[in-house]
């Protein structure tokens, strides 16, 4: 359990770090809906850029919710509590989040730099709509610690 509650923290720390800090948190977070500001919307480079931003964190919200559905009911169990199939699954969903959620950081970190690039191509107009996307991303960042904020609290 305390590789999983430290997996998660860190993987939302780093996020939460990476970007700051929404729509409405449903059961499972599942896709979110990114509108590509008319300013932008010429800019191949900028809509590349968002869309692949989008699935970042898709990618990132959906792991974290098919993890849940995984292993969720050990949320609070204290591992010595466990018999030795459920610490096995543990142990796979864990190794599974640890392989996973280094392609997902990699990525973010990617897009990261690409948007400190793109900052200095744009217009302020330009610089201005990028930031409201972006800003929907720090909320989506949000909403996943919001939702599953209570692992690290265990």
């Amino acid at each position: 359990m305390k590789n999983l509650k430290f997996l998660f923290s860190g993987l939302a720390l780093a996020l939460l770090i990476s970007c700051g800090g929404g729509n409405k948190v449903d059961d499972k977070l599942g896709k979110m809906e990114v509108e590509i500001p008319a300013e932008l919307k010429d800019n191949k480079e900028v809509v590349e850029f968002i869309v692949g931003m989008s699935e970042v964190a898709d990618e990132y919200a959906l792991m974290i919710d098919e993890t849940m559905e995984d292993v969720g009911e050990y949320v609070g169990v204290d591992e010595s509590e466990l018999g030795m199939i459920d610490q096995l699954k543990l142990v796979k969903a864990t190794a599974q989040i640890a392989v996973k959620s280094t392609t997902i950081m990699g990525k973010w970190g990617e897009y990261m730099d690409k948007r400190s690039q793109l900052g200095e191509q744009l217009s302020d107009e330009e610089l201005v709509a990028l930031e409201i996307v972006w800003t929907r991303f720090e909320k989506r960042m949000e909403q996943i610690q919001a939702k599953y904020g209570e692992i690290e609290q265990e």
